[in-house]
């Protein structure tokens, strides 16, 4: 989690994975599933699509995109039933969250995989799971101008526990280096 711009070559590689990727892999499957009559596509974006926050602005702007791609797609192509996950906090690799234990707010892969494939040709866009809809509901409902003292500083959390892991990862990882190099030259009988 960085300031847009103090890594352009991070942000570039955001924006291509999570927003071009998926906007060239529905171009080129589109006219195929059209000329089989139809179908069904899930796309996955973020509810970060709906409302930035500071230091993941190219994450949120790539997932924003899916939201209006996903829109403009199910207007152009009738027969093909486009759905736009849109999910909250999911317990994965890239929000350091612990993948065993779900809460209110973050939810483990698996319970949200098993509650958003129920919701596959309902709506066209959903957060995939009640707690996240609930959510979603929240902030809806209140004015930015309230919101942001919630949401704010979970982000300034959220960021300063990814940023402390991060560091505690890399010393651990400058460790294990020195630890082989000092192997290496005086091997251990």
């Amino acid at each position: 989690m960085e300031r847009y711009g103090a890594n352009p070559e991070a942000d570039y590689k955001i924006l291509k994975v999570n927003g071009l990727g998926a906007a060239e892999f529905l171009s080129i499957v589109l006219p195929a599933m059209e000329a089989y009559g139809g179908g069904q596509i899930v796309v996955m974006s973020s509810s970060l699509g709906y409302r930035p926050l500071p230091y993941v602005a190219s994450y949120c702007a790539s997932k924003a995109m899916l939201l209006f791609l996903c829109e403009s797609i199910s207007r152009e192509y009738p027969k093909i039933h486009v759905q736009c996950l849109t999910p909250a906090l999911v317990a994965t690799n890239m929000t350091h969250y612990d993948k065993t234990h779900g809460s209110l707010f973050v939810k483990t892969p698996d319970s949200f995989a098993c509650e958003a494939v129920n919701t596959i040709g309902l709506v066209n866009v959903t957060t995939g799971c009640f707690n996240h809809e609930f959510q979603m509901l929240l902030r809806h409902l209140f004015p930015w101008c309230m919101l942001k003292y919630i949401l704010l500083p979970f982000n300034w959390y959220h960021k300063h526990r990814t940023d402390q892991l991060h560091k505690a990862r890399v010393a651990a990882d400058c460790d294990k280096k020195v630890l082989l190099f000092a192997d290496f030259i005086l091997p251990v009988n």
